[in-house]
């Protein structure tokens, strides 16, 4: 399987050999690099890699806020790369597929390239077998019995660790996935991601305010505030048109 990968690290020197080191592997094809600054995320669109290593520490932003950011559908496979071990949970959590602690070495890095094709595989097969078009509902287990919501009635979606807790209403209900994942199923002219951390139904947005500090927030039709932390120029344009 040949890969396109992208680099995203702020450093000259660990940028340069990480791409020397993916110059070396076959059917590795560097896609771009960036330093982490604004304009990363149009680079990143307009490159649609299908892995992207990913400095945690960057001058401008966090890499993970970057991601977020960005919201690339499909997801890539995410290989962090960085000098600190203490990100390591929470990487995982966002099910990265591997972890490479600077400095590493050549064999290491082939050994995350190989876990990349693996998982990148393993998506393709899923897809092979998924039923065409987009989520429409959700079945969810409620002690003994399956309950069934229209993504219609859904207000918004939340990260809780290795969960999403759906709301619906006055109801909530736990799935055990995570936010990206169900994001890239979610009809993207209905919900849109408006944090790291969550995902709304644009029909259910009742407003957007925005505080003299720059911090934005959405209150939903529930009455549910909301961190907004994504360009509210997309939002407003998709709320125009949606």
């Amino acid at each position: 399987m040949k890969l396109r990968a992208f680099i995203i690290e702020d450093e000259i020197p660990a940028r340069q050999r990480l791409r020397t080191m993916l110059a070396a592997e076959p059917q590795v094809e560097l896609a771009g690099m960036c330093d982490g600054s604004p304009d990363t995320p149009a680079h990143l669109r307009e490159a649609a890699p299908n892995v992207v290593f990913l400095d945690l520490h960057l001058g401008h932003t966090g890499g993970f806020e970057l991601l977020d950011e960005t919201a690339l559908v499909p997801s890539p496979a995410i290989v962090v790369v960085t000098a600190h071990g203490g990100h390591a949970v929470e990487a995982f959590d966002r099910r990265v597929t591997d972890y490479l602690l600077k400095p590493y070495r050549a064999i290491r890095l082939r050994a995350a390239l190989e876990k990349v094709r693996e998982q990148l595989a393993d998506r393709s097969a899923a897809g092979e077998r998924a039923e065409p078009g987009r989520l429409v509902r959700f079945v969810v287990r409620n002690e003994r019995h399956l309950e069934v919501v229209p993504v219609g009635e859904v207000e918004w979606l939340g990260a809780a660790g290795n969960y999403v807790v759906l709301h619906a209403g006055r109801a909530t209900h736990i799935l055990r996935d995570s936010l990206s994942a169900l994001e890239t199923r979610l009809d993207s002219a209905q919900f849109v991601r408006i944090s790291r951390s969550a995902i709304v139904n644009v029909n259910r947005i009742r407003g957007i305010t925005t505080e003299d500090s720059g911090e934005s927030t959405v209150t939903l039709s529930c009455g549910e505030r909301l961190p907004y932390t994504r360009g509210l120029r997309e939002l407003q344009a998709l709320l125009e048109t949606g």
